[in-house]
């Protein structure tokens, strides 16, 4: 006796594999295709700083190291050779103190500086 052929249909999950697998195929190549495109922007936007870059150094340079007495209004310092600062004179980092001399002061204020310097001493308060 002989079978009789039955179709069978196929299972659902071949069915879901066979939907879900181009659409997986697709998501992995667009996620590569925007990987790729993130680099290539990247690359093409470090090239341009670049090239912008060199074509603003020399203009910047000359107008830093212009002479000086064409640009008065203009800020400007000048290094030596090594690099160390010449003009404005570099700061000191700790300030050093400088006396009081009483003899800039006019009568009135060396009077004031007097009472203050008085009271300071016989521990009054001082903000009077």
């Amino acid at each position: 006796m002989a079978r009789p052929d039955i179709q069978r249909r196929p299972t659902f999950r071949w069915q879901a594999a066979l939907i879900l697998l181009p659409v997986a195929v697709l998501a992995v190549m667009g996620w590569l295709s925007l990987r790729q495109d993130k680099i290539l922007a990247d690359h093409d936007a470090k090239e341009r700083a670049q090239v912008i870059a060199d074509d603003l150094l020399p203009k910047i340079w000359n107008e830093l190291t212009a002479d000086s007495a064409a640009h008065t209004n203009h800020p400007s310092f000048q290094v030596d050779e090594n690099g160390q600062l010449i003009f404005p004179p570099p700061y000191a980092t700790v300030p050093t103190p400088k006396p009081l001399d009483l003899s800039e002061l006019n009568s009135d204020q060396a009077r004031l500086w007097r009472q203050l310097q008085d009271a300071e001493i016989a521990g009054t308060n001082l903000e009077a």
